[in-house]
């Protein structure tokens, strides 16, 4: 271990995760070689000098004062708290932080050991998912409010999505086309045969578009503009 108070054997040297000792005010006494490398600092540049939340960003460092500290003491732990670590002449690294308030042996005091783990590739997926999560909802807003009718079909051409404009253009409610195959309501009878090659088409992943006829609820055939794209 880093010099300093003793609180772990040499084996969580080898650890992959950072492990430190501080005083309840966060002063650090002993660090591992993996907390050294995450913060990029050495156990001499640290011990005893430096507090924990001075290793963080400016956010991070207010947020430990004003939350996490005091919500630490009122616990005596907390897990898995995200903060970045601030570097000299590096990017931040984003990590998961776990501390636990112990009793030294004599009793005489408190000390805060923390686990500090890397976290670079969790942020990454949830940034990813966070985006994915604001396309669907920003396409299901397309899909609505759209003024062409939009619609999603299963690879056997059953309905699964019918928006509004389609309501409007078709007659039919979306209660009524649920589970239904889409040929069979709105393709008129002597273009099932070109429909039937525009959707063979799609398997090479291309979209399809067509000028072509399709027929309402009441039987009004209706001039359109057909595209077809494949969702893979």
């Amino acid at each position: 271990m880093s010099s300093g108070e003793q609180f772990a054997p040499e084996a969580l040297e080898a650890w992959p995760c950072g492990l430190a000792l501080a005083r309840l005010d966060g002063t650090l006494l002993a660090c591992n070689r993996y907390f050294e490398e995450l913060v990029g600092r050495t156990s001499e540049e640290m011990t005893g000098t430096t507090r924990f939340s001075e290793l963080l960003t400016v956010p991070g460092k207010l947020f430990y004062d004003t939350h996490f500290l005091p919500q630490l003491r009122l616990q005596g732990r907390i897990h898995e708290i995200a903060f970045d670590l601030a570097r000299k002449g590096q990017p931040a690294i984003p990590t998961l932080l776990n501390a636990v308030i112990r009793k030294t042996a004599d009793g005489a005091s408190e000390t805060v050991c923390y686990a500090v783990f890397k976290a670079s590739e969790r942020r990454r997926y949830e940034r990813e998912l966070l985006l994915a999560r604001r396309n669907a909802e920003y396409l299901t807003e397309l899909f609505k409010f759209s003024d062409d009718a939009i619609m999603t079909v299963s690879p056997d051409d059953v309905i699964t999505n019918w928006n509004e404009s389609a309501t409007r253009l078709f007659g039919y409610a979306p209660s009524e086309v649920m589970g239904r195959k889409l040929p069979e309501l709105i393709v008129p009878d002597d273009l099932q045969e070109e429909f039937r090659r525009m959707r063979e088409k799609l398997a090479d992943g291309t979209t399809q578009r067509l000028e072509t006829v399709r027929v309402s609820r009441d039987g009004t055939r209706i001039d359109v503009s057909t595209t077809l794209t494949p969702h893979l």
